[in-house]
């Protein structure tokens, strides 16, 4: 049998079952609250894969889930990042640069 003959048929049986036009069993019959509609369409297709492709545009803000705050402890500046944006990195992997700047000692 075909993979998908199956659960064909069986809804196919489930909706003529069910629109059997109140002649089957426990069907009220007369003016009495019968049902005069037809029978139910029923449309089968084949099953396909196939990518879907949806686009979402929205205005508002993006917040990240996790954020971390770098505070120096020196007065030097960084003078090369060897790193880019979501880059995942290494252990010991020296991830900036500084130079040192003299004379920007503080006086106390």
């Amino acid at each position: 049998m075909h993979p998908l003959r199956g659960p064909y048929s069986i809804v196919l049986l489930s909706a003529l079952i069910s629109c059997d036009g109140g002649t089957g069993p426990g069907a009220s019959s007369g003016a009495s609250g019968g049902s005069s509609r037809g029978p139910t369409l029923v449309v089968a297709q084949t099953a396909m894969i196939r990518k879907i492709l949806e686009e979402i545009e929205a205005l508002g803000t993006a917040e990240a889930n996790e954020s971390v705050t770098i505070t120096a402890r020196v007065t030097d500046t960084i003078s090369k990042v060897n790193f880019q944006d979501s880059q995942i990195v290494e252990k010991d992997q020296v991830l900036v640069e500084l130079t040192r700047q003299a004379g920007n000692g503080t006086a106390g």
